[in-house]
C-alpha cells in the first residue's frame, strides 16, 4: 500500500515525536562488534540511528522558540530530518540479506554530513549564517 507524500510526512512527524523521547541506551563497542554480518550491522543501525536522530530533532525544536530564526539551527534540523526520513524509508529484507544490507549501507553512506557547523560553532555566534557547503 502506497502512502501519499502528505500522509507519509504526518507519519514521519509522529515517529519523530515518539522516537524523540530520548529513551535509548548507549551502544557499546562490544555490542557493535557482536554484530558480525552485514545484515546484523544494518539491523543495528536501522534500529538505533533513527532514535538518536529523532532525539536530536526534538532537542533542537525545544532549545528555543527562535530556533527557526537561526540559520545553523535550521540547517542542522533539516540535516537530521532528511537523514531520519532516509533511514526510516529503507526496508531490510531478511530473505535477501546481502542485497538488502548493501542497499541500506549505501543509504547510510549517503548520509554524509559533518557533525557540527564549524563556521557557527567556531565563531561563537550561533546566529551567524552557515556558509554553503559547511553542512
Amino acid at each position: 500500500m502506497a502512502l501519499s507524500e502528505e500522509r507519509l510526512e504526518v507519519f514521519l512527524k509522529h515517529e519523530i515525536e515518539y522516537m524523540g523521547r530520548g529513551q535509548y541506551k548507549p551502544i557499546t563497542l562490544p555490542k557493535i562488534l557482536a554484530h558480525s554480518t552485514p545484515m546484523a550491522c544494518a539491523r543495528l543501525i536501522h534500529r538505533e540511528l533513527p532514535l538518536r536522530f529523532a532525539t536530536r530533532i526534538k532537542q533542537i525544536e525545544s532549545s528555543s522558540d527562535q530556533w527557526r530564526d537561526i540559520p545553523c539551527m535550521q540547517r542542522i534540523h533539516k540535516m537530521f530530518s532528511e537523514s531520519f526520513r532516509k533511514l526510516r524509508l529503507v526496508e531490510l529484507d531478511e530473505n535477501d540479506a546481502e542485497s538488502s544490507s548493501n542497499e541500506f549501507m549505501a543509504v547510510v553512506q549517503d548520509i554524509s554530513w559533518p557533525v557540527t557547523c564549524q563556521r557557527c560553532h567556531g565563531s561563537g555566534n550561533a546566529r551567524s549564517p552557515c556558509g554553503r557547503g559547511s553542512l
